[in-house]
C-alpha cells in the first residue's frame, strides 16, 4: 500500500508518472511512461525488446457497482486515504478527514464512508448476526465507537515511524534529558532549527521571488528536520546510549597500577584522535579499527626495543633478557651509592657538594644510558667535594667531565651533546672505551688524528684481514697449475 503514495519518474523523460506506468522485467527500479513506452524508448542497457508489466497506482475502484470511467467515483487511493483519516481523526471530524483525503470534501468524505462501510456492503456482512440491527452494548449501529488505537491498529502511521525503545536506567533517563512518554530530548540535535521558519508569514502582497525565498528557507529547514531524525534513528538502531553509559561504567573501573594507566592513557587519546571516522564505520568496525591502531602502536614500540638491542650487539631473547637483568641491578647499585652519600652528608645538612635527590632520581636514566654507551670502561666514584659540578672517574690523569648542577634542567638529548662536544674536545684517551688495549704509539697515532680507539681497533683488524686476502690472491696467482702445492 505505501507504493501507491511515492513519486514515481519516467526514466527517459524523467517527467513524473500520475497515471499507468510501465515497468521492465530485465532492468532493475527501471518505470516509463506511456508516451515513452509507445516510442519504444531506449536508454542505458533497456531494449524495447524486454518484458514489462503495466503497474496501476491505484485508480481503479474497489467496489464492483462503480464504474472505473465515473468521474464522481471514489478510486482506491481515496478510500484508503479516507479510512486511514478515520483511523488516525476519529469518526465525525469530517473537517480534518476532507484534508486528509484531499481530493473530496467533508459532506462527500462523509456520505461515502457512510454509504459504502457502514450501511453498504461491509456494513452489511459485518452486522448481519445481530437482530434488529442493534450491537450487543445496546449501542445502535449507526452510533459512532471509536475502536482505533494509535499503538496497535493496523493501519496507523505510527506503527511505521516508532523508533525502538532506550535500553537505559531511570537515572542515566535524567542525565540524559530525555522523556520517555514523549519520546524526544530536552535538547535536540540542531536545537536551533526552527529559528529559520519561526518568522516566516505569507503576505497578499509577496512577489514571486519572495514566494521562493520563503520556500527555501522550508526547504532548509525540512532538511535539518531529515538530518535530525537520520541521526537520532541510527542512534536508537544501533543503541549509541547504551553504549555510551556502558562505556562510562568501564571507564569509571579504572586501572590501578601505573603501566595500565598509562596504557589505559594512550588507548583514551587514540579514540578521541580518530572519534570523527566513527560516522564513517559501523560499531563493529570502528572497533576493530582502534584494536588494529592500538597493536600496530604495540609492534612500533616493540620494533625500537629490539633496534635498541641490536645496537648493543644482542641478537637473542636470552641476551636480552640477561642485559635487562643487570641493567636493572646496575640501577639498583647506583640509587643504593647515592642514598648512602645523601645519608653521609645528612647529619650535617646538604652540603653545596649534594645535589638535589629529586633532580638526581629524575635525571638518573639519562645519565645512566650516556655513561653506559660512552663510557663503558669507567667507573664512577662519587661526586668531588670541592666541585658540585664535576664527576670523578678511576683515572689519576682523567679530565673533569662536566655534569648539571641540581638547578639546571637539561633534556636528554643536551646532555648527550653536551658530552658528545666535550668527548671530541678532549685530547685525553683515557676517557673512551678501548683505550687499554693501545701500545703507547697507536695511542699517539689515535692523539694526533683525533681517532677515538674503537674506531681504530675496527679499522686496523679490517686493514689487516684485507692485507691476508690480498696475499693468498697474489700466491695463487704465482703458483703454477700443475703444481702439488698445498696450503694450509
Amino acid at each position: 500500500m505505501a507504493d501507491l503514495f511515492m513519486k514515481h519518474r519516467c526514466g527517459y523523460c524523467q517527467d513524473d508518472i500520475l497515471g499507468i506506468r510501465i515497468r521492465c522485467n530485465v532492468c532493475v527500479d527501471y518505470e516509463l511512461c506511456l508516451q515513452c513506452f509507445s516510442l519504444g524508448c531506449e536508454i542505458g542497457p533497456h531494449k524495447n525488446s524486454h518484458g514489462y508489466k503495466l503497474i496501476d497506482p491505484g485508480t481503479f475502484s474497489i467496489f464492483p457497482d462503480q464504474k472505473r470511467d465515473d468521474e464522481n467515483g471514489w478510486i482506491s487511493r481515496e478510500d484508503y486515504q479516507l479510512l486511514d483519516a478515520i483511523e488516525q481523526f476519529g469518526y465525525g471530524n469530517w473537517e480534518d478527514v476532507a484534508k486528509h483525503v484531499e481530493t473530496r470534501g467533508s459532506e462527500e468524505s462523509k456520505e461515502h464512508y457512510c454509504e459504502r462501510f457502514v450501511t453498504g456492503t461491509i456494513g452489511k456482512l459485518t452486522w448481519q448476526g445481530l437482530p434488529n440491527g442493534q450491537l450487543a452494548s445496546g449501542e445502535s449501529r449507526l452510533s459512532a465507537v471509536d475502536h482505533t488505537c494509535p499503538d496497535n491498529a493496523p493501519l496507523s502511521p505510527s506503527i511505521t515511524s516508532r523508533l525502538p525503545p532506550l535500553a537505559i536506567e531511570p537515572e542515566e533517563t535524567l542525565e540524559l534529558g530525555y522523556m520517555p512518554q514523549r519520546d524526544d530530548f530536552e535538547r535536540e540535535h540542531d536545537n536551533d532549527a526552527e529559528a529559520i521558519v519561526s518568522h516566516l508569514a505569507i503576505n497578499h502582497d509577496d512577489e514571486d521571488i519572495d514566494l521562493a525565498l520563503k520556500l527555501a528557507q522550508v526547504d532548509m529547514y525540512t532538511r535539518r528536520l531529515r538530518e535530525r531524525a537520520r541521526r537520532k534513528r541510527v542512534a536508537r538502531d544501533f543503541q549509541l546510549v547504551s553504549l555510551f553509559f556502558n562505556a562510562a561504567k568501564k571507564e569509571k573501573e579504572k586501572p590501578t597500577t601505573a603501566a595500565k594507566k598509562r596504557e589505559f592513557q594512550k588507548e583514551k587519546e587514540i579514540q578521541e584522535k580518530f572519534r570523527s571516522f566513527s560516522q564513517f564505520h559501523t560499531a563493529p568496525e570502528h572497533e576493530q579499527f582502534l584494536r588494529n591502531l592500538t597493536k600496530e602502536r604495540a609492534l612500533r614500540l616493540r620494533i625500537r626495543e629490539l633496534i635498541k638491542y641490536r645496537r648493543n650487539g644482542l641478537t637473542r631473547h636470552e641476551e636480552c633478557t640477561e642485559y635487562e637483568r643487570l641493567r636493572y641491578f646496575r640501577e639498583r647499585k647506583k640509587e643504593a651509592r647515592l642514598d648512602r652519600q645523601r645519608r653521609k652528608s645528612g647529619s650535617s645538612g646538604p652540603g653545596p657538594n649534594v645535589q638535589n635527590p629529586g633532580t638526581l632520581h629524575k635525571s638518573d636514566n639519562v645519565r645512566e644510558e650516556v655513561l653506559h654507551s660512552s663510557f663503558r670502561d669507567a667507573k664512577v666514584i662519587s661526586f668531588g667535594s670541592n666541585n658540585s659540578n664535576v664527576l670523578s672517574v678511576s683515572s689519576s690523569q682523567a679530565r673533569p667531565v662536566p655534569v648539571p648542577s641540581a638547578n639546571a634542567r637539561l633534556s636528554q638529548s643536551e646532555w648527550q651533546e653536551a658530552v658528545a662536544n666535550f668527548l671530541a674536545k678532549s685530547d685525553d684517551l683515557t676517557l673512551c672505551p678501548g683505550s687499554e688495549l693501545l701500545s703507547p704509539v697507536e695511542k699517539q697515532i689515535c692523539q694526533s688524528l683525533r681517532l677515538r680507539p674503537l674506531y681504530y681497533t675496527s679499522l686496523k683488524a679490517n686493514l689487516i684481514l684485507v692485507s691476508k686476502i690480498c696475499l693468498i690472491d697474489t700466491l695463487l696467482r704465482l703458483t703454477p697449475v700443475n703444481s702439488n702445492t698445498e696450503w694450509n
